[in-house]
């Protein structure tokens, strides 16, 4: 394979990408002041590297499920990660949101564990 005579050009900064990070972080913590039980639920795979920039970002301990939405309509979950959506206060992150017919899915499963937000 020949590499290309136009290198790669990013079209947004790291730098910016990063302090935007570190903004979302902050408002997260300030809105989650006091909550006893957040939770970071990723969804696969898009949110893995975005959620694991955000998580270091945060200054406030906080478990992460991973959660898997399929073609099906089927959701699934790291093993144990159940236990820890039950009654929690839940922080999504995902990096695209298509059509919104994922996301209907994943809030409809979410909802059997009885999320406090």
């Amino acid at each position: 394979m020949t590499a290309s005579p136009f290198p790669p050009v990013p079209l947004i900064d790291r730098k910016l990408i990063q302090e935007r990070i570190q903004e979302m972080a902050r408002q997260i913590e300030s809105d989650l002041a006091g909550t006893p039980k957040p939770v970071l639920v990723i969804i696969m795979k898009g949110g893995m590297l975005f959620g694991a920039d955000l998580l270091r970002a945060l200054h406030i301990p906080m478990p992460v499920a991973m959660i898997y939405p399929r073609w099906g309509g089927e959701v699934l979950a790291a093993p144990g990660d159940d236990a820890l959506l039950t009654g929690a206060d839940l922080i999504l992150v995902d990096v695209v949101m298509d059509d919104g017919e994922s996301l209907m899915r994943v809030l409809k499963w979410l909802n059997n564990f009885q999320p406090t937000s």
